[in-house]
């Protein structure tokens, strides 16, 4: 039987895959070469929900420098207004990172339930999958852009107001009955198994009737 996979080793092969580099820059040296201010660079960083990270540590890497210049020039072209860059940049933290909690699990059942699997199958894997996944996440975020797009444009207006301001809209909430007392004596298992089918089956109902979930 092979030795079991060193979990340094697996990290630094997934970093590698998904950051093409391991880090070579500072804070500091990101910020300087975007031309921003250290401060405002870290500000992102947390609202992505990222833990802070020393000035001076060697944290980031080539393709965070991208992302960071990225962010910059859309708002030097003004495609975020100041006032909601703060908000927009959690709400993609926090979008992404329930995502990626639960890419990486299903990575972590890959490498149990395969004791023979090295570095090198795993990072085939890990090629073959990436793409896919890619793939799928941008077709998505299309399609709930296209979504959006209709509510905002093609919703039905109030009292026949042309200007679309006024479409009609209804805000409703849901909540599971007695779950503090039931938390009492579930195992983990079965209190993850209740939240998954309360949150597949209210959605399920939600679209059904043309609305969505908000949060």
């Amino acid at each position: 039987m092979a030795e079991p996979l060193d979990p340094q080793g697996i990290f630094d092969l997934v970093e590698l895959h998904l950051l093409g580099s391991h880090p070579t820059l500072t804070g500091q040296e990101l910020a300087d070469a975007v031309g921003i201010p250290l401060d405002l660079a870290k500000q992102r960083w947390r609202s992505l929900g990222f833990t802070s990270v020393g000035d001076d540590e060697v944290a980031f890497t080539e393709a965070d420098l991208n992302a960071l210049r990225l962010t910059q020039r859309m708002h030097d072209l003004g495609m975020i207004d100041p006032d909601d860059e703060a908000a927009l940049i959690r709400t993609l933290g926090r979008a992404f990172a329930r995502l990626a909690e639960w890419q990486i699990t299903m990575l972590a059942r890959t490498v149990g339930s395969q004791p023979d699997l090295d570095l090198d199958s795993l990072g085939a894997v890990m090629n073959e999958v990436t793409p896919v996944i890619e793939e799928v996440q941008n077709y998505i975020w299309r399609r709930h852009t296209l979504s959006a797009a209709s509510r905002l444009l093609l919703a039905p207006s109030v009292d026949g107001d042309e200007d679309g301001e006024g479409a009609f809209t209804a805000i409703g909430f849901a909540d599971i009955v007695g779950y503090t007392r039931q938390t009492r004596s579930l195992t983990q298992g079965d209190l993850a198994s209740l939240v998954e089918h309360f949150e597949a089956r209210a959605q399920e109902i939600i679209t059904l009737h043309g609305g969505r979930i908000i949060k």
